[in-house]
């Protein structure tokens, strides 16, 4: 029922503290389109924020990349991998690695630090939750000339926390879609439903071509689908997110903000 390429939908996250967002890219085969909402919940469900920052840009002169988190991402002050997530963004330029893979080796260790000690002081409830991811992040774009996607998940295992690092990169064909949210929303949206009839022509109708413009259309449409009002009725994952979406489009020279974050 999508529009282009595979689709891949996490499910409605069932553990308690996995906060997710509507977080969406698009591959044209010459560039990518990266967009998230922008709703900050707390642990009872209760809006913080609606304009909170979810893409974060890593960018030098040979490389760009989109860094986002979804998930749970907080524990009080004891760890925020938001923070962290923009902290490594900003270091991007002034770091020299040889590779992605040499990067994203470096994040993953200290994204794995990070989640060790937050399990340590308690910030992360251990229960029996084996197999449940909790929070994910993904790193999109381009380095040194070359599109890369990559995504580290982690997860509950037993009492501990596993951290599995996954390289997308060769799964990339032009029309790629991989998708942080609702799963429910996009089948009613192109099933007819008119409850979400504004969202069909972007989500549901076949381009003549795949360029920029459609890619852009399709995120805005998915994320804005998936934080109307008639969403909440349907999946209650939609109650969490909405706000202010924002969106980026990233190609081998640069990237451009088509909604910048507020």
């Amino acid at each position: 029922m999508q529009a282009i390429g595979k689709v891949f939908i996490a499910p409605v996250p069932i553990i308690k503290e996995s906060k997710m967002s509507v977080v969406m890219a698009v591959y044209t085969g010459f560039s990518f389109t990266v967009g998230a909402d922008g709703r900050k919940v707390d642990d009872a469900d209760e809006i913080k924020c609606d304009d909170a920052i979810k893409i974060f840009i890593a960018s030098s002169n040979e490389s760009t990349l989109a860094l986002t988190v979804t998930g749970s991402v907080q524990g009080g002050k004891k760890y925020d991998l938001v923070e962290e997530i923009e902290q490594q963004s900003k270091k991007f330029p002034s770091a020299r690695f040889d590779t992605i893979r040499n990067y994203c080796h470096h994040l993953k260790v200290r994204l794995n630090k990070i989640i060790t000690a937050a399990k340590r002081t308690g910030s992360i409830e251990l229960d029996d939750k084996s197999g449940e991811s909790f929070t994910e992040i993904m790193v999109v774009g381009y380095f040194k000339g070359s599109p890369v996607f990559y995504t580290f998940s982690f997860a509950h295992e037993g009492t501990g926390i596993a951290l599995d690092v996954s390289n997308r990169t060769s799964d990339l064909f032009n029309g790629y879609v991989y998708a942080r949210g609702s799963r429910i929303i996009p089948e009613l949206v192109c099933s007819g439903d008119v409850r979400f009839s504004q969202y069909r022509d972007d989500l549901c109708v076949q381009p003549q071509i795949l360029d920029q413009d459609f890619s852009f259309r399709y995120v805005k449409a998915y994320i804005a689908a998936c934080s109307d009002r008639a969403a909440q009725d349907v999946d209650p994952f939609c109650k969490i997110v909405g706000g202010h979406a924002h969106i980026v489009e990233i190609n081998s020279s640069g990237y451009e903000w088509k909604i910048p974050p507020k």
